[in-house]
Order: C-alpha cells, then structure tokens, then sequence
C-alpha cells in the first residue's frame, strides 16, 4: 500500500464533502475566509480541546461556605493575561479586558461593540465582554457577538462555548475606521 496516494486519496474525499455545522464541527466565516474545526473532547463533556481567545471557563467559588457559580471569560492560551482576547471590528483591532460574571439563571455571553459618539462629549469605540439573559439583537449602533451559554443544572455549572476560541471578527458598517480610534 502506497501511504502517500491513500492520503491524497482521503484528501480529495473530504473536499468533496459539504461540511455542515453540528456537535463534532464548527464552521467560522471571518473577512479572512471559511475555518473549518473538529470539536474534541478534553477531559470532560462539553469542554473543548481549544485553547485561545474568549474561552469561557467555571470560575465558581465557595464564598461565606456557598458555592457562587461563576464564569470567567480569559484567554485560554495565556491564562495570566488580563486580557480575554482581541476582537476586531470593521478589521480594527480591540483589546477586551478579561471578565467574570456571576450566574444565577441561563446566560449568554458576548462580545458587545459599542459604535463611537461624537458630539460635545464624544465617547469612542469599544469591545467589551457581556452576560445577558435573554439573546441580543444587533443595531446601528451596538452589535453583539455570541461566545457563549451557561445554566445550571443538577446545581452544577453547564458551559456551551459557540465562539471557537481564538480571533473574534465582528463586522459594523458605521463611520469610518478613523472614528474607530480613540482621541489624542
């Protein structure tokens, strides 16, 4: 058996198939192009092998001996960084500073982009990281980025990453990107 042309063979197989997104693959258009990714398991249910950007992760802690389910959104790759990862907007990129959330009910978890204001006191552009309870829908002037879910069930803490950890590419057709920046 010729190991080479068995490989080439597998490989003109696999593009001929149409991938679809489901539990073992995901599938992120960026301005970049198409990434195709395999879901494995890590050590636990749920729990992906990726490491990277705008992972989310159980930060629960026992405070006044009760146990307060948390999740921290950190960048997986560099877990002392305090940053959880860097979003880009309109290919502007932004630093989002790491966050933790405390969970109660079903929450969602995003990347929220604030557009810039101008006026007599002008506000700029942001990225920063957000727990809502209920979906979001984006604007003119404020688009959301879904990362996440988390529940708990059985009073245990369930995570559902839906951003593949890494880059988060989120497109706003506002200003120009000089309005992006932020003043001198």
């Amino acid at each position: 058996m010729n190991i080479v042309r068995e490989i080439q063979r597998l490989m003109e197989a696999v593009r001929r198939l149409e991938p679809s997104a489901g539990r073992g693959m995901v599938i992120e258009k960026s301005p970049s192009g198409t990434r195709y990714s395999l879901r494995e398991a890590a050590g636990g249910a749920g729990q992906s092998a990726w490491r990277g950007m705008f992972e989310l992760a159980d930060a629960s802690e026992v405070v006044d001996g009760e146990l307060v389910h948390q999740v921290e959104i950190v960048n997986g790759a560099d877990s002392e960084s305090e940053f959880c990862g860097i979003a880009h907007v309109n290919r502007q990129p932004f630093q989002v500073a790491r966050a933790k959330f405390i969970v109660t009910e079903h929450s969602y978890f995003y990347l929220k982009f604030s557009a810039p204001v101008e006026g007599e006191t002008p506000v700029p552009a942001e990225v920063a990281a957000s727990r809502e309870t209920e979906l979001q829908a984006s604007t003119d002037t404020t688009v959301w980025h879904l990362i996440g879910q988390a529940w708990i069930e059985d009073e245990m803490l369930k995570l559902e990453q839906d951003h593949v950890p890494g880059n988060a590419y989120i497109e706003w057709y506002g200003p120009c990107l000089g309005l992006l920046e932020e003043g001198e």
